[in-house]
């Protein structure tokens, strides 16, 4: 063999000891032990050392403006520009102790009575609400109505039946008229003057009056998730401070699910508990939020089922808050006895019911409330 070989590299150099020209198999392999040369320090220039400083911060600021996005879509922490008392998300609820009335969160879902021809029968522990009882209630508790067409015919039927001039005769023309009902029925009129600026501009307000109220239209629970995205960061429509917010959306979901959706990755069970999540954080002893279920418009028992899974996936959710003044009545429940042909009560289309479905869910949500406690003590 040729004289011995000396490999090297900027870091190691091997040798060899012995002369390998006697090497026979049974004899050991030589042992090539490698000569660490350590490396010398490289200098990095200042230039460099700013670059990477910069791209440092970059990926840090990255990063949190990153969370600070999945934060805004889960929903807004505050409702308002100056809360009010605001309930943190880590707080211990407990019910209100001037509750006079035995409420059971877990019966909610069955609270939702009978039946007799066209007459709802309040269940046990609920009652019919006289109108002058209604009216004492209500007094300058400002309402605001997030939802759709049949949210808009409730809350007016609801204010006429506030305001009207004779409790002992509600005129069924006060409560049916679509000159009162249908106001704001077009998807571009609008009959408030106020906010016009706000990206969910209301489309009814009445806020001088002894019952205060507005009117929002949203058609699907991801317009309300958008409406409470905007507001947490622009809150120019709810600055007045609402006392009690409805949310009465879900036929638009299933009815109308193009409209609805946003695309494959979002599927209407997550929209919901996103919304979900963002409306308790809302919900405060200064602002009650209740949730009413979508009901059934006449298409037949298939979407029917769909509403019916729908409306478990909602009260699910709400029940996993375990936040008080985060509450739900089941007027879906209520009304699918006198949803489908041939013992609808019909409306002016499929979706919409009769004056009889709005009432129901007027001294539902009313005996809701006394439930609750949301109303003053002494009246």
């Amino acid at each position: 063999m040729e004289e011995e070989e000396k490999k090297t590299d900027e870091c190691f150099e091997w040798t060899s000891t012995n002369d390998l020209k006697g090497f026979v198999p049974n004899r050991p392999t030589p042992i090539l032990t490698p000569i660490i040369k350590p490396l010398k320090p490289q200098q990095v220039s200042p230039a460099k050392t700013t670059k990477r400083s910069s791209i440092a911060v970059a990926l840090i600021l990255f990063v949190l403006l990153w969370f600070g996005m999945q934060w805004v879509f889960a929903g807004p922490r505050n409702f308002r520009a100056t809360p009010k008392g605001h309930v943190k998300d880590n707080s211990v609820y407990t019910l209100c102790e001037n509750n006079t009335r035995d409420y059971n969160r877990n019966n909610t879902r069955f609270m939702i009575g009978s039946w007799q021809a066209n007459t709802w029968i309040p269940p046990d522990g609920w009652e019919y609400i006289s109108l002058t009882t209604m009216q004492q209630l209500y007094t300058n508790k400002t309402i605001v109505w997030l939802g759709d067409s049949l949210s808009r015919r409730t809350a007016l039927t609801w204010h006429s039946l506030l305001t009207t001039s004779d409790p002992q005769d509600a005129s069924l023309f006060s409560l049916y008229s679509s000159t009162i009902i249908d106001v704001t029925k077009e998807e571009d009129e609008y009959e408030c003057p106020l906010y016009k600026k706000a990206n969910h501009r209301p489309k009814i307000c009445r806020l001088n009056s002894t019952y205060p109220f507005l009117q929002v239209r949203e058609n699907c629970w991801r317009h309300v998730l958008q409406f409470l995205h905007d507001e947490n960061k622009k809150p120019v429509t709810m600055s007045h401070d609402p006392d009690l917010i409805v949310v009465a959306v879900g036929t638009w979901d299933i009815d109308v699910k193009m409209t609805c959706r946003l695309d494959d990755h979002y599927p209407l069970t997550m929209i919901v508990e996103k919304t979900v999540v963002a409306l308790n954080r809302v919900a405060s002893n200064q602002t009650r939020v209740v949730v009413r279920t979508a009901a059934y418009s006449d298409w037949g028992e298939e979407r029917a089922i769909e509403i019916d899974e729908l409306n478990e996936v909602v009260m699910d959710q709400i029940d996993q808050m375990k936040n008080p003044y985060l509450t739900y009545i089941h007027w879906g429940g209520a009304m699918k006895p006198r949803a489908l042909y041939p013992n609808r009560i019909t409306g002016d289309n499929r979706a919409h019911f009769g004056v009889e479905g709005r009432l129901v869910l007027i001294h539902m949500l009313t005996n809701h409330l006394l439930d609750v406690a949301f109303f003053d003590s002494d009246v």
